[in-house]
């Protein structure tokens, strides 16, 4: 009798480790990297069951977009916003990779960036596109930032200003740049996009109210 017990519970013994080796193998543990810096990426490490899938998320610091992404060493442009993982079917070691947009070198400087809208905070908090800002999709306003320290302002292809400065500070966060008389945050710069936006913003026709609406955000491409 004390034979057949001591069998039954080696084949239970055996039988749960057999279990939890296949529940384990039904498992993939995905490990996340960041090469150098430039940004973040989460999750960092997670364990997930096969068949799962995910996205990742992606976010650059200012001054950096994202550049590529190596799975298992095998390497992939990235996008805006993150990368997606499907099926996921073995252990993985992602690496991510980002990019300096060089802000204060030639990521900001010497470019045509075309106004492509403008938005005022409402009373309600809320961002609302100017109702004064030119024909939708029209190009009204261009504007570059030379090397020199001046600036070339376009209005309706006619010159508007061409002897004004700017003026960048990096000790701030986000930084900010003068233009005109008007400190201006800068809110995104990549290799096509730049976000400038003020709380103090001065008399100018596309305010409706400049007195109630100081709060504003424009919006460049290249």
């Amino acid at each position: 009798m004390k034979n057949k017990c001591f069998f039954l519970l080696i084949l239970l013994l055996v039988g749960g480790l057999l279990s939890c080796s296949k529940d384990d193998l039904d498992k993939y543990t995905i490990v996340t990297t960041v090469i150098d810096t430039g940004g973040t990426v989460n999750p960092a490490i997670i364990q997930v069951d096969k068949g799962y899938s995910l996205v990742l998320d992606i976010k650059p610091y200012f001054g950096f977009e994202e550049d590529s992404i190596f799975v298992n060493g095998q390497g992939f442009l990235l996008t805006e916003g993150g990368y997606a993982l499907d099926n996921v079917s073995s252990n993985l070691k992602i690496e991510v990779k980002f990019k300096k947009t060089a802000i204060w070198g030639w990521g900001l400087m010497n470019i045509e960036w075309k106004n492509d809208s403008i938005y005022i905070l409402g009373k309600d908090g809320m961002w609302q596109k100017s109702k004064l800002w030119g024909v939708p999709g029209e190009v009204q306003e261009r504007i570059t930032f030379l090397s020199d320290g001046k600036l070339l302002i376009y209005w309706d292809d006619k010159v508007v200003g061409e002897d004004d400065m700017w003026d960048p500070d990096e000790t701030v966060s986000p930084p900010t740049v003068r233009v005109l008389g008007t400190v201006w945050k800068i809110e995104k710069l990549s290799s096509n996009k730049l976000i400038l936006s003020t709380d103090d913003m001065q008399d100018a026709p596309w305010v409706e109210n400049p007195s109630m609406n100081r709060s504003v955000k424009q919006v460049y491409f290249k």
